[in-house]
């Protein structure tokens, strides 16, 4: 523990030497197989093969994956082994650098590009007397006209296990919409819903439910932050801007960013259960955060302060740092550090490291490069009714590491290999897995691509060799992705019939462009082996306006 909060404190200072010029782009899951998640989320929108994502579980875990095949709008992630899974319609993060294609701009169809409007401003004359540049000048608030942006879905994500007889559908109409300039004040108005209807059959009727619902992610109006308004103020439910990793808000939030780069923010206003329905109004928080930005770096510190129910529960601090010393090195840091005190009575008065992650990425010419993780997590106690089937004794002592490192290169224009290993130790459990694979681009003709990889898992319980094949063509605008990965387990001290056991799974994606600004989205997976015979199925139709 001290030396992690040593390594995390001696890379916030490294980070005053120097903003970080990697950017986050957010995504949301449309359908779960397994150890696969899909997203909405594509190469259009600035995320490609090999990229880490990062998805926050409403019980406060983490779970992590890496990018295994992208399309223009969806993409198939595999999750780390030992990872818990997101639910359908969890977001997650993924961390890009800035200068990529589609990872600041909305994402746009892959249908032909509209018509530019005629120019309509006369020719003027230039005269010696003239600079030949004319000063820009910005409209004012008042006079920009009202204007909508967002998009809209419809998707369904089905699961089919005749070996379990369990089956599972979840149909959705949802919109993320932002209306800019709605009272001429300059501020921006966004709104984001989902309705949902599902249904499960859980070993017969025992879990069996059935119900539609409706869940508000976001209606929040956000007014100021530019440089001539450098206050920003968010009202409504939103997720807190200044330090996202203080969670979603239901309240209110103030900002300002000085000449200096300093960043000051304050926000109040009620916690949302981190679960699928929202619940809000039991949980008040109160947050104050500061965050400096340098020329290649920022540091941040927030502080939050929690009642559930009226009741003292949480006090937590966030460190956060990330420095890009150069252009081929990025660097990241963060801490959440809990505070206990006399109305704890599982933690000890005192400070504790709650979770702690550090990562590097360093590329070089050629398409060379490494990256690397280390992150260590406990369970903070919590009156908050976070952490389901929790026992004291976790509680109390459970701490997981988990570190972790990837490299590649590039064998030729074409080729490129890569190779990853990763261990995790959870007290009285522990593991490692490990891949090497290759991959061709134009294997298949055209734009193409072909990857193969060997792995070896060792679990807590079992382990064995695994392979995957993934191949991906685009056809103009359509993308077509199908695969296979299997995977041989042998169980440690089981002396029953299935001490040993191969399971498979072929899948496949389509995205295609439909007419205006809609595309299509479609997967399938089909799980088979021992003990294992499951369909899973998703569709995203997607209109963005």
């Amino acid at each position: 523990m001290r030396r992690l909060a040593l390594t995390a404190l001696a890379l916030g200072l490294l980070a005053l030497g120097a903003r970080a010029e990697d950017v986050r782009i957010e995504l949301s899951v449309t359908s779960v197989a397994g150890s696969a998640v899909y997203v909405d989320r594509g190469t259009a929108g600035g995320l490609e093969t090999g990229d880490r994502v990062e998805f926050r579980l409403p019980n406060g875990a983490l779970a992590t994956g890496v990018v295994r095949s992208a399309g223009p709008n969806s993409a198939r992630i595999e999750l780390d082994p030992g990872s818990l899974s997101p639910r359908v319609g969890a977001t997650g993060t993924a961390t890009v650098p800035d200068t990529r294609p589609g990872a600041q701009e909305p994402r746009t169809p892959a249908g032909p590009p509209a018509e530019r409007p005629p120019w309509t401003h006369p020719p003027e004359t230039w005269s010696e007397d003239r600079p030949l540049l004319a000063p820009a000048f910005s409209v004012a608030p008042e006079d920009r006209a009202p204007r909508w942006r967002g998009r809209a879905w419809l998707r369904f994500d089905g699961t089919f296990d005749r070996e379990r007889e369990r089956e599972y559908s979840l149909l959705a109409v949802g919109a993320d919409a932002t209306l800019e300039n709605p009272f001429g004040d300059g501020g921006s108005l966004r709104i984001g819903a989902e309705g949902f209807a599902r249904q499960s059959d859980l070993e017969g009727d025992l879990f069996e439910y059935d119900d539609a619902r409706l869940r508000l992610d976001r209606l929040v109006y956000q007014v100021g932050g530019t440089e001539d308004r450098p206050h920003r103020f968010l009202v409504g439910r939103f997720l807190q801007d200044s330090f996202p990793e203080l969670g979603v808000l239901d309240g209110a939030e103030w900002s300002v960013r000085t000449r200096g780069g300093t960043v000051i923010g304050a926000s109040l206003g009620y916690s949302p259960e981190p679960f699928a329905d929202f619940d809000s109004f039991e949980d008040l928080q109160a947050a104050v955060s500061v965050r400096q930005l340098f020329a290649s770096a920022d540091v941040g510190l927030a502080y939050q302060n929690t009642w559930h129910e009226g009741t003292q529960d949480r006090n937590l601090f966030v460190l956060d740092a990330g420095a890009r010393p150069t252009d081929r090195l990025s660097l990241r840091a963060s801490a959440w550090i809990d505070v206990y005190g006399g109305s704890d009575t599982l933690k000890d008065d005192g400070v504790e490291l709650t979770e702690g992650r550090l990562s590097g990425t360093y590329t070089a010419d050629g398409g060379h490069g490494v990256s690397a993780f280390v992150l260590q997590r406990r369970i903070p106690e919590l009156l908050r009714d976070e952490f389901l089937m929790r026992r004291a004794d976790d509680v109390q002592n459970l701490v997981v590491d988990r570190a972790g490192i990837n490299a590649w290169t590039r064998a030729g224009r074409d080729v490129r290999l890569d190779a990853r290993v990763e261990g995790w130790d959870a007290g009285e459990d522990d593991g490692w897995s490990a891949e090497v694979g290759g991959g061709l681009d134009g294997a298949l003709g055209g734009q193409s691509s072909l990857y193969g990889a060997l792995s070896w898992a060792q679990g807590a319980y079992s382990s064995g060799p695994g392979a995957r094949i993934d191949a991906r063509r685009t056809f103009g605008t359509t993308s077509a992705g199908l695969g296979w990965r299997a995977a041989w387990y042998e169980h440690d001290d089981f002396g029953g019939d299935e001490d040993e056991l191969a399971q498979h799974a072929v899948y496949g994606s389509l995205d295609l462009p439909l007419w205006g600004r809609c595309d299509l989205s479609l997967t399938a997976d089909r799980s088979f082996g021992d003990g294992l015979d499951a369909w899973a199925a998703g569709i995203l139709l997607q209109a963005r306006f």
